[in-house]
């Protein structure tokens, strides 16, 4: 789940940074004088319209490749999975791809340690004000 979270947050960005950086392309590409002066034979009448056009296809684009940057990312980690489950250990990974997985994990170790740690401090002041209260 938060695997297919965060890729989707990192398409929705590559798709709106690409795209906007298209657009902005377009838009300062039109506003030279190949484009822009009446008298050249590449005059665009309408740079609003050749902007959103060169928008739209990067958007196509943009969401195709990221769609597959998605997949990849998911079978990637799928196949060091089935690694782990089969050997034991990734065998067949990247080494860098091992040291990431590694950090994942011990960061997921400490915050399930802080956590507990913190569910265990809650229920020591839960305990000491019961105590207080019963003494009353």
């Amino acid at each position: 789940a938060v695997l297919n979270g965060a890729n989707f947050l990192f398409q929705v960005v590559g798709v709106v940074g690409i795209t906007t950086t298209c657009g902005l392309m377009a838009w300062a590409l039109l506003g030279l004088d190949t484009f822009s002066h009446t008298s050249s034979s590449y005059y665009v009448a309408n740079h609003v319209l050749a902007t959103a056009v060169a928008c739209g296809l990067a958007l196509i684009v943009s969401w195709a490749f990221m769609t597959v940057f998605d997949m990849t990312s998911d079978t990637l980690l799928f196949c060091m999975a089935m690694d782990i489950r089969q050997h034991g250990s990734a065998v067949n990974a990247d080494h860098r791809l091992k040291e990431l997985f590694n950090q994942a994990r011990q960061t997921a170790a400490r915050a399930q340690r802080a956590k507990e740690q913190k569910q265990q401090k809650l229920q020591a002041t839960n305990a000491r004000g019961a105590a207080k209260n019963s003494k009353r």
